[in-house]
C-alpha cells in the first residue's frame, strides 16, 4: 500500500492496518496504567486554534483525502465500525503488527490479537521507552483508545473479563 515501507506487507484491518517488521515491544496496558494515562487534553482538535498534542497534525480535508468515508467516521469523529464488519475479524497473522489506519504508527502486534464476538480485539499494545502507543481518556463511563500519534480512534479498553492472562481487550 502507498507509504507501506519496501519489505513490508501492509493489509487492512478496519480501522488498523497490519505490516510485518515491528521494532517496538508489546505490553499489556494494566487498569491503573491507563488511569495514570487518563488525560481530557488528549482530545483531537475540534474546530479549535488549540495545539495538539499528537506528532501527527492533518487538517480535517486531508484526512478526508486519504481515509474512506467509514475510516473518518470511525477515526476522527469517534465512530464504531458495524459489528462482525471487519474483513479481517478471523484472521490472524501470525507475524507482523496492526498499525493506525490513519497514520500507519504501530499499535499492536499480531500476536496480540485474540478471538471475539464481532470486533477486532487485542490485549497488549506496543510501548517505545515509557511512552505508550495507545493513549486513554474518559468515554462517557468508559475507557476511549486512541492512537498515541495522531489521536485517532481505536476503540475502547475493558478489563476483568478474563478473555486472556493480561485480562484486558482493547
Amino acid at each position: 500500500s502507498e507509504g507501506t515501507p519496501a519489505g513490508t506487507a501492509s493489509l487492512s484491518v478496519g480501522k488498523l492496518s497490519i505490516k510485518q517488521s515491528p521494532t517496538v515491544k508489546s505490553t499489556a496496558v494494566n487498569e491503573n496504567q491507563a488511569r495514570l494515562k487518563i488525560n481530557d487534553d488528549d482530545q483531537p482538535p475540534r474546530k479549535s486554534k488549540r495545539k495538539s498534542k499528537y506528532p501527527v497534525r492533518k487538517k480535517d480535508s486531508e484526512w478526508r483525502k486519504i481515509l474512506t468515508k467509514d475510516e473518518y467516521k470511525i477515526l476522527r469523529k469517534r465512530g464504531t465500525e458495524r459489528s462482525g464488519k471487519g474483513e479481517y475479524n478471523r484472521k490472524f497473522p501470525q507475524k507482523g503488527y496492526f498499525g493506525c489506519r490513519g497514520c500507519k504508527h504501530p499499535i499492536y502486534s499480531a500476536a496480540s490479537k485474540f478471538p471475539d464476538r464481532g470486533w477486532v480485539a487485542f490485549d497488549k499494545c506496543y510501548f517505545t521507552d515509557s511512552k505508550c502507543h495507545v493513549g486513554v481518556r474518559q468515554d462517557l463511563g468508559g475507557l476511549e483508545i486512541v492512537c498515541n500519534n495522531c489521536g485517532g480512534h481505536l476503540g475502547h479498553v475493558f478489563y476483568g473479563e478474563q478473555h486472556t492472562k493480561t485480562n484486558e481487550r482493547h
